[in-house]
């Protein structure tokens, strides 16, 4: 039905090609990312893993502010100024947004090295030097995540991934690789020698970033010898852009770094693992979303609502049924999984790991709720949503992380996903009478 859907549209080329090569980046950059974390966690131990993915995950949480929703405005703006042929409003936007960038991953570096400093007493060295050290990942992530946005910007969508879907995990692969055969045979790689190994792969993957583009920017740009700037609209512009970033890494990082605060390193590193498993549940909703993002924006602007009901039903369906074979799978097997890949120790994630995959096959349940609505014009009720349930995550990691640890993060994290989906689910029946769950199959029929 919906390969049919998908030819009626007429939306050949372009669309397709785009979402099919970003569905094979996805679909790498997970198999990279299950294979490092396998890695990490066999070679780092439960302790030194918990360590490195507790400063990792500190340290991304501090890059939203240096970004400040800026990647999203440069995004749209340069699309704009592209189609408009205004190069000079597109050199003072990408001025003013890389300056903007670096200048705050700056004020955010200095401000995090004075708290450090002040936290000597209280944290030990080891963990104090890899937070220095990954303080470097700041500008490096933020001015990455800059040139990603020019890119997808100027219609490059695939190339602005690559560097973050491929070649930042592939280096970091290699790098962590020829780090172990350096050390010895009984000796395992440190935190610090992984940390390093990342900020390494990010600064790869971010200069291979700036010769793509580079190579992309459009000709007739390098004429034009001034920049125009509205510094007003762009402001006003990235304060809901911001709010929805920084909401939306809330909820993914709070977890790990209140879990961090109550207990030790070894039950991050396990609880880090949960997380990599419960992804792979919601696998099938990353991909669909890809593939019919394009084509609900087409069908709400022609005003084809049993279509677009058809669509999103079809994509929640396939992504419910991937979402439960995943967690079946996880139910049956995942104590030897955990114990096979990862080693015995990381056994222990098992039961957070259960909790987290039902979380995720609720959030496939829902379908690509939130595409829906960014697709439709109805952004400001994903950020409505986003906001509620960061702040519900804040409040119920407090209360369930100290008595019930990892598991506790978990349930905290599936509440979460429940209350956010359910927020959306009712802004989507109120303004477009859709019903983006698996239970949108009625209205279909």
């Amino acid at each position: 039905m919906i390969i049919k859907l998908f030819k009626a549209e007429g939306i050949t080329g372009f669309f397709v090609r785009q979402g099919i090569a970003s569905a094979t980046l996805r679909v790498s950059n997970v198999v990279l990312g299950l294979i490092l974390s396998i890695m990490m966690a066999r070679l780092l131990g439960a302790s030194g893993y918990g360590v490195y993915s507790y400063v990792l995950a500190i340290i991304t949480v501090i890059s939203i502010p240096a970004q400040f929703g800026i990647p999203k405005l440069v995004i749209r703006e340069t699309a704009k100024a592209q189609v408009n042929q205004d190069w000079a409003l597109l050199r003072g936007l990408w001025k003013w947004s890389s300056l903007a960038v670096f200048l705050l991953s700056i004020l955010l570096i200095g401000l995090c090295v004075l708290i450090a400093l002040s936290l000597t007493d209280t944290v030990s060295a080891q963990e104090l030097n890899i937070f220095y050290l990954g303080l470097l990942l700041i500008p490096l992530i933020s001015l990455g995540s800059l040139r990603a946005a020019t890119l997808q910007g100027l219609r490059h969508i695939v190339l602005g991934q690559l560097p973050e879907s491929i070649i930042r995990p592939t280096v970091l692969i290699i790098l962590v690789i020829a780090l172990s055969t350096t050390v010895e045979q009984d000796a395992l790689l440190t935190p610090f020698n992984a940390m390093g190994a990342h900020v390494v792969a990010v600064f790869i993957g971010f200069l291979a970033g700036a010769w793509f583009l580079l190579n992309k920017i459009p000709p007739e740009i390098h004429g034009v010898e001034r920049y125009r700037f509205q510094h007003h609209d762009w402001f006003h512009a990235i304060l809901p852009l911001a709010l929805t970033a920084g909401m939306n890494q809330v909820n993914n990082y709070a977890d790990i770094i209140m879990l961090g605060l109550y207990y030790p390193a070894e039950d991050v590193g396990f609880y880090r693992i949960a997380i990599q498993g419960g992804l792979l549940v919601s696998f099938g909703l990353q991909i669909s979303a890809m593939f019919v993002s394009p084509y609900i924006a087409r069908l709400h602007a022609r005003g084809e609502l049993r279509q677009l009901q058809q669509i999103v039903t079809i994509s929640a369906i396939a992504a419910f049924i991937i979402a439960l074979v995943a967690v079946l799978l996880f139910t049956f097997f995942g104590e030897p999984i955990l114990g096979y890949f990862f080693g015995g120790d990381f056994v222990q994630a098992y039961e957070a790991l259960l909790i987290l995959a039902a979380g995720q096959l609720i959030n496939a349940f829902f379908g690509p709720i939130a595409i829906l609505l960014n697709m439709t014009g109805n952004e400001k009720s994903t950020a409505k949503g986003m906001a509620i349930a960061a702040s519900a995550n804040i409040l119920l990691n407090f209360i369930l992380i100290p008595p019930y640890g990892m598991e506790g993060a978990a349930i905290a994290t599936v509440c979460t996903l429940f209350l956010w989906n359910a927020v959306m689910w009712f802004s989507a029946r109120k303004f477009l009478n859709i019903n983006c769950s698996v239970f949108g199959l009625r209205s279909v029929s």
